[in-house]
């Protein structure tokens, strides 16, 4: 009987609270946004601030050694090293360049 009166409670609670979320969006969708229009100048201040604040403020580093050769054309690199002495394809779609006499001397 305990179980009876619980179950009722709970599928009572269940259609109140589906019936005022079904109201409140029925109440938004007719009535739009009722809230006060910020003024756009705030609101373009509030990003520029914001950017300001994660922007972090750090110097660019000049590469040096092999990092001045990432992201340049393959030409760059020929015409710094040379023609490789093997190209070995990979399975992972790379060509691997051996510039050199050792091969110890490898760059992608």
């Amino acid at each position: 009987m305990r179980k009876k009166f619980f179950l009722k409670g709970i599928v009572e609670f269940g259609i109140l609270f589906l019936l005022i979320l079904t109201a409140l969006y029925c109440w938004t969708a007719l009535f739009g946004n009722t809230l006060p229009q910020k003024n756009q100048n705030t609101e373009k201040r509030m990003v520029t601030d914001k950017a300001r604040l994660t922007t972090p403020k750090v110097e660019r580093i000049k590469p040096q050694g092999f990092a001045r050769y990432i992201g340049t054309s393959d030409d760059t690199i020929l015409n710094s090293f040379g023609e490789p002495q093997e190209k070995l394809p990979s399975a992972t779609n790379v060509e691997w360049w051996f510039i050199g006499k050792v091969k110890n001397n490898i760059s992608k």
